[in-house]
């Protein structure tokens, strides 16, 4: 979609697009969304889990299962650059 609104300019708000790739500007000029990306998703979790640790709750690992889908592997990848823990993840077909 973004490809045809790109050549005529648009605007697309898109509620449940979520990837990470939809935040260039450059390529996506005429995208809104009013959630935010897996990236800034995954850091919000990882603030919220490192704050549990900080008040005394054992967390020391966290399990992810993804799907090998563009969706998955970039959750996935925003896990990762998170770092703090030690990951065992699952991709599932």
């Amino acid at each position: 979609m973004q490809t045809i609104v790109r050549e005529i300019p648009i605007m697309q708000i898109a509620y449940g697009a979520s990837s990470q790739t939809l935040s260039d500007r450059k390529a996506y000029p005429f995208f809104l969304r009013p959630n935010p990306s897996d990236t800034k998703q995954t850091e919000y979790m990882a603030q919220l889990l490192q704050q549990l640790r900080e008040r005394g709750n054992e967390i020391n690992a966290v399990n992810i299962i993804y799907s090998d889908s563009l969706y998955g592997r970039d959750s996935h990848q925003s896990w990762v650059r998170v770092g703090f823990f030690q990951f065992k993840s699952s991709r599932k077909s």
